[in-house]
């Protein structure tokens, strides 16, 4: 009696307890693929490593906020809003082709006579000349062209019979074309392609960013995944070791054969190498959303503790492609800048047309001219009232006349008109292009996300049946009818499945992501993104 006595109270106390862990296995099991990833749990993947995982202080963080930290530190967004065409570069470069420039000249020069003179007997006079001119240039993008200059010059000869004579002009010359170069357009196409190019690449920019959030919010969810897994493992590792103990105490009690204790401990080993890679790829996934995000240096091997908060969606919402599709053409910045490029080529193909026509200007100026000299011996305290007399300008002139010209066969201008239509086509062919390609991307986001939701409640069911099929295989391992081997393979096959549904709403989240990445709503950011100066 007593023999017996000591022999059943362990085995009722060991079933109890196995009881007990199984129905916790369960529920834990249940409640981690909805909040499991959330807790705020860190298990090192190493002893070596115990110390500094627990000092490290956890970062908490939803979806949106992993999103906002990498729209301001991701380090490919950062190389991107480098984009010179981003800058305002090219558009002053363009406009600096209408800024006014400002000339100025200074010349003196000698002669030593007339040679005519010399050989009729004369003596011949040699002289010095001296000469500035200045003024201002202005061309407009109206095909008008102003120069306003002032010229004043002053002769001096050798001998006393010369006077020194003076001169001061001041001019204005205008060029306006009639028919080439008439056009406003035209004429500043090169200011028109730059603020388009700049419009384009904002809009690509912003298309990069939804990219970036993309990589962002998928990996945020393997790293959700991963750390459930995590959770999935350690559970599964300590079932294990309660099926070996209470294998052993079946064993000592005669109700299963020495040989099942073999077949509990390789479960026990399984499971602990399980662990250990689901430590790894959680600290892996850890370091990438690190990354992605900005919270460490570029040369930092340091991985934070992330501690993922948000929760995963499990519902499919209810939507209609073709709004989808209307969206994605709507919204998407890789779309709008293609319909950009075409305005920008209409453009171009717009002004090579200008280049057809001959070129005929009209010229006309107007002038101011003052004449003063000083009387003889007069020394040098007469040059500056004799030189300054002649801005006394008293003489006016004037001309205006219209200048032709007609290239034969014209082959360039025609040539560039060609080319520009040509690349129009090119852009709308692109665009079409790009629309069939949303409308094949579309589909694929919006069939991937029903899989993947019809996956996520298969592998629910599949896990529950599992538990349920290792609670029973359980009982008769207890009551000595089944073997370890075949409690290990359902105790496999549970968390085979558990994996799988943590997975599989990981999949689920990261294929709605993808869904509306296509569509262009991930991001609600328009022309808005920070831009190089």
């Amino acid at each position: 009696m007593k023999t017996k006595a000591a022999t059943t109270t362990p085995s009722k106390s060991l079933k109890k307890n196995m009881v007990a862990a199984m129905m916790s296995l369960g529920a834990t099991f249940g409640a981690v693929g909805a909040v499991g990833a959330t807790a705020a749990v860190v298990l090192p993947t190493q002893k070596a490593h115990a110390a500094e995982t627990s000092i490290a202080p956890e970062i908490r963080l939803t979806p949106e906020d992993a999103v906002a930290r990498a729209l301001q530190a991701n380090l490919e967004l950062g190389y991107e809003r480098l984009n010179p065409a981003l800058s305002h570069a090219p558009t002053s470069l363009a406009e600096s082709q209408f800024d006014p420039t400002v000339y100025g000249a200074a010349t003196v020069s000698g002669s030593p006579g007339s040679v005519s003179a010399s050989r009729a007997g004369l003596s011949p006079v040699s002289t010095t000349s001296a000469t500035f001119e200045g003024g201002i240039k202005k061309t407009f993008s109206t095909g008008t062209s102003i120069d306003i200059g002032l010229r004043s010059s002053g002769l001096f000869g050798s001998s006393g019979s010369l006077n020194p004579a003076y001169q001061t002009g001041l001019s204005m010359d205008v060029r306006q074309n009639l028919l080439r170069g008439f056009s406003r357009d035209a004429n500043e196409i090169a200011i028109i392609n730059a603020k388009l190019g700049r419009t384009a690449a904002g809009e690509r920019l912003d298309r990069k960013s939804e990219v970036v959030a993309t990589d962002v919010l998928r990996s945020y969810w393997d790293l959700h995944a991963a750390i459930a897994n995590v959770q999935v493992a350690k559970i599964a590792l300590e079932t294990s070791k309660r099926t070996l103990a209470e294998t052993e105490s079946l064993i000592s009690v005669g109700k299963q054969a020495a040989a099942e204790a073999l077949v509990a401990k390789y479960q026990v080993q399984q499971q602990q190498r399980l662990v250990i890679g689901a430590e790894q790829a959680r600290d892996n996934a850890k370091d990438r959303l690190a990354r992605l995000i900005g919270l460490v240096d570029a040369r930092s091997l340091a991985t934070p503790n992330i501690v993922p908060i948000g929760t995963p969606e499990t519902v499919l919402p209810a939507t209609d492609t073709t709004e989808l599709q209307k969206l994605a053409l709507e919204n998407r910045g890789d779309f709008k800048a293609l319909k950009t490029d075409i305005t920008s080529k209409k453009a171009e193909a717009n002004a090579t047309d200008h280049l057809l026509l001959p070129k005929l200007d009209l010229v006309g100026s107007i002038g101011l001219t003052g004449l003063a000299g000083t009387t003889a011996g007069g020394g040098l305290a007469s040059v500056p009232n004799g030189y300054f007399s002649s801005y006394g300008m008293d003489r006016m002139g004037w001309s205006v006349g219209l200048v032709l010209e007609i290239p034969l066969g014209n082959r360039a201008a025609e040539a560039r008109r060609d080319l520009a239509n040509l690349e129009v086509k090119r852009a709308d062919s692109q665009l079409e292009r790009a629309t069939q390609q949303i409308s094949e991307d579309l589909n694929v986001a919006w069939r991937a996300a029903k899989t993947m939701r019809e996956q996520l409640e298969l592998t629910r069911a599949a896990a529950d049946v599992a538990a349920t099929k290792l609670k029973n295989e359980m009982e008769r391992y207890r009551n000595g009818k089944t073997t370890a081997q075949a409690v290990t393979l359902m105790q496999s096959d549970l968390v085979k499945e558990q994996l799988a549904k943590e997975q599989a709403l990981a999949d689920f989240n990261k294929a709605l992501v993808d869904l509306r990445a296509t569509t262009g709503t991930l991001v609600a950011m328009k022309s808005s993104t920070q831009k190089a100066s």
